[in-house]
């Protein structure tokens, strides 16, 4: 019945709120449309949210040709912006719209910010007022904690949170909720006072974090917690849960979709199902039978809290974020401490920088001590191996389901010693048969799809080495990271970049903050005609030929002809007759060169040249090179890559072909 309740009020929403907006979809229109929020910085411009045609929306400016530059003070909620806009209709991360500029726009600025707009001011000067107390680094953790605010999020620090499981404390939720109406009802003790001081100060705190669902459901929860007694009820979470989601679902029924809303809901029904028992279990444990009883149940709380909020997260984030940390329990019993700490000191120092910025800078320093404390400790965590499992490992997937299957034992059988013990046998065995697996292999060579652009991972005997490092699929250095350390990896003996065009480098400085790189090697251009990319690398031009645990790695530079293109790097890595061959961007002019300075291997795998452009894979290079398969680095593009004539010639030449955009991340293993 709630399910076609749901779906009716769906699609009434739909034809009676954003007909207008679906209804422009693909059209490149004059739009009017109003600022909702503070302008970004993006690669190619400016982002803001706003509402056009009544839906909510991301608009894409393209300012930087505006005379004397762009000041992104220049926006403000209530502005309005018009001029012509290419409209993209579909729903992702709570917008229904994009609407890219295509023309010279208007702004007409309002006079003042609308009420509806005055949370999103607050919000704007209290992140101003923490740039101006803490390091950058630390201001823009505490912009995360403290209203949710992640765009100034370091990938290090992104990726360190990701693999400690720490990330939920950046999003305003119920832990920010419960620390806030904590703090409040220490001051105000009486229920009555309480709805009518704590509840609209925690609702107001959500809308300045932006109203995220999961700070709405925790608001809403509390809500119905302090009006229950007042109305003669016995206050229920299991009843208030569902209640919180009819609420946000009313307000928009496209929220369900949200990654947040999702991992929200799934937490708490994790806490209210699962902590009870958990807790009760571990009480039991003679692990903590020495302990007082206020400090044994305290660690019970915390150990049952942590895992139970993973029971039906877990399956939602390793689906959204492409994996799990497994150490998770243990930095949140650990560390969780240090975040309530951050959020309590720093809030009140935030609040004395409205009094008098001294006393605020005094009030300060404990909390960026927590701060450097914390840093160090999640960034500690996550360089320990098989911290977090990916689903790019078949058999991390694989024990994720065993796992539930034990916890389903475990739940309906209400036992939990062997199933737990079982869980933790799989783990170590899938840890186990991670690293013999690789072990099995002299050479392993991963083509990963990180869109339009190119990175490959060879692996031979424990040692690594990175060719280019660059796409438009995600975050090509984070992928990267993440295959290496889904295998065991730590570190990275060469990167060698083809050449200096971002697809195939704009990865490479997270890379270098995330793994530790011993050698950056750039084919060297004397045109100047790429400026040096924003990293240490060693210029290299001619040829040279190396090492890589088993197997052999030749790098040749075609510096023949002027262009950056043209100017590339080939790399060969061959273990026995098997050989890996990429030539970059070349085209079929700097491959006929290639030929006539170098000898190549023959019957190996070829990565297709320029993304499988009809320039590269000439004839004459399939000919003298006779590839069993070729590989297409190619993602979503204008370019049209790969070209049915370069596929008609890789095929007439007997070669199989695998796009990564089709197949994914595509592995080559060679066996000892």
């Amino acid at each position: 019945m709630a399910c076609l309740a749901y779906a009716g009020w769906r699609l009434a929403y739909t034809h009676f709120f954003l007909r207008d907006a679906y209804a422009a979809d693909g059209q490149t229109l004059d739009v009017t449309a109003t600022v909702a929020g503070y302008p970004r910085e993006t690669a190619y411009g400016f982002a803001a949210d706003a509402r056009v045609f009544g839906a909510a929306a991301t608009i894409y400016l393209n300012l930087y040709d505006a005379p004397g530059g762009f000041d992104l003070a220049l926006l403000k909620p209530g502005d309005r912006v018009i001029g012509a806009f290419r409209i993209q209709a579909g729903y992702a991360y709570g917008k229904h719209l994009t609407a890219t500029q295509r023309e010279p726009i208007t702004i007409q600025p309002a006079e003042r910010v609308p009420p509806r707009y005055k949370p999103l001011q607050w919000a704007e000067t209290l992140r101003g007022r923490i740039d101006g107390l803490f390091p950058p680094e630390g201001a823009a953790f505490l912009r995360g904690l403290l209203t949710g605010d992640k765009s100034r999020f370091s990938e290090t620090l992104r990726e360190d949170l990701f693999t400690s499981g720490m990330s939920h404390v950046a999003a305003v939720s119920g832990l920010h909720i419960s620390l806030l109406a904590g703090f409040l009802m220490l001051w105000v003790r009486r229920r009555g006072w309480a709805v009518c001081i704590c509840f609209p100060v925690i609702f107001l705190y959500a809308a300045v974090a932006g109203f995220p669902a999961s700070a709405v459901r925790a608001a809403l929860m509390f809500g119905l917690y302090l009006l229950a007694p007042l109305l003669g009820r016995q206050y229920s979470s299991p009843r208030a849960l569902p209640v919180a989601a009819a609420v946000i679902v009313l307000a928009n029924p496209y929220a369900i979709q949200d990654a947040g809303f999702q991992l929200s809901f799934a937490a708490t029904l994790g806490l209210i199902l699962f902590a009870g028992p958990l807790r009760t279990f571990c009480m039991a444990r003679k692990l903590l039978a020495g302990l007082p009883v206020r400090a044994r149940s305290a660690i019970s709380s915390a150990i049952a809290a942590s895992l139970a909020s993973l029971v039906f997260s877990t399956p939602i984030a390793a689906i959204t974020f492409d994996g799990v940390s497994l150490i998770a329990p243990i930095t949140n019993v650990l560390l969780l401490w240090t975040v309530s700490g951050l959020f309590l000191i720093a809030a009140a120092a935030l609040a004395l920088t409205f009094v008098w910025w001294p006393a605020a800078y005094v009030a300060a320093f404990p909390a960026r001590w927590l701060l450097e404390m914390y840093f160090w400790a999640i960034g500690q965590v996550a360089r320990i191996p098989f911290a977090a499992v990916y689903t790019s490992n078949v058999l991390a997937v694989a024990w994720l389901l065993f796992a539930y299957a034990c916890l389903l034992v475990g739940f309906f059988r209400k036992t939990w010693k062997l199933p737990l013990l079982y869980a933790v046998f799989a783990l170590g065995l899938t840890v186990g048969l991670t690293v013999w697996r690789e072990s099995q292999y002299a050479l392993t060579v991963t083509v990963l799809n990180v869109g339009q652009g190119q990175c490959v991972v060879v692996r031979s005997r424990g040692e690594t080495a990175i060719i280019d490092c660059g796409g438009n699929l995600s975050n090509p250095g984070r992928a990267a990271a993440r295959h290496l350390r889904s295998v065991g990896g730590r570190g990275i003996e060469y990167l060698l970049l083809t050449h200096a065009h971002a697809d195939h480098v704009n990865g490479v400085p997270d890379l270098l903050r995330l793994l530790p790189v011993q050698e950056v090697w750039l084919a060297y251009t004397e045109e100047g005609e790429a400026h040096p990319p924003d990293f240490d690398y060693i210029p290299f031009t001619g040829t040279q030929t190396f090492p890589l645990g088993a197997a052999d790695i030749s790098l040749i530079v075609a510096d023949w002809m002027p262009g950056l293109n043209e100017q590339g790097m080939a790399v060969v890595v061959q273990y026995g007759d098997v050989s890996f061959i990429t030539t970059g961007d070349l085209d079929a002019a700097s491959e006929r060169w290639l030929l006539r300075v170098a000898e190549f291997p023959k019957r190996g795998v070829l990565l297709a040249g320029h993304h499988g452009s009809a320039g590269s894979g000439s004839e004459e290079w399939l000919d003298a090179l006779q590839p069993r398969a070729v590989v297409v680095s190619a993602g979503r593009n204008a370019f049209g890559h790969p070209s049915p004539e370069a596929i008609e010639r890789w095929e007439a030449a007997g070669a199989a072909v695998y796009v990564t955009r089709e197949r994914g991340d595509v592995t080559v293993r060679v066996p000892w």
